[in-house]
């Protein structure tokens, strides 16, 4: 559990003595420090040239992210017991292999 849900969980379970009342206080108010300060902007076009500069990191972490498709065996070995309808098989293969190329894994054709 991330600290951020523990914390809420103990605030929202209530009835606290207060030494544990100032313990849960310094704590929370420790991770509200911790926390990135946001970002400001000066007009609208800081706004537009942050986004542009976002975007292009992003597209060149995703470019660098190409993998192959996952392979039909894997698919069929990971995913299926044995007894299911072979009509089922394939027809769940086809439709991740769509995906995939839709997404551009493996080549995008």
């Amino acid at each position: 559990m991330n600290k951020e849900r523990e914390l809420l969980g103990r605030w929202h379970h209530g009835d606290l003595l207060p030494e544990e009342y100032m313990k849960l206080m310094k704590e929370t108010k420790e991770l509200l420090a911790e926390q990135p300060a946001p970002i400001t902007f000066k007009d609208d076009a800081d706004k537009i040239a942050h986004l542009e500069n976002s975007i292009e990191l992003l597209s060149g972490l995703l470019d660098s992210q190409k993998r192959e498709p996952i392979d039909t065996r894997r698919i069929t070995l990971e995913m299926f017991s044995d007894g299911v309808d072979i009509n089922y098989k394939n027809g769940y293969v086809a439709g991740i292999n769509f995906a995939e190329k839709a997404h551009g894994i493996g080549g995008g054709e």
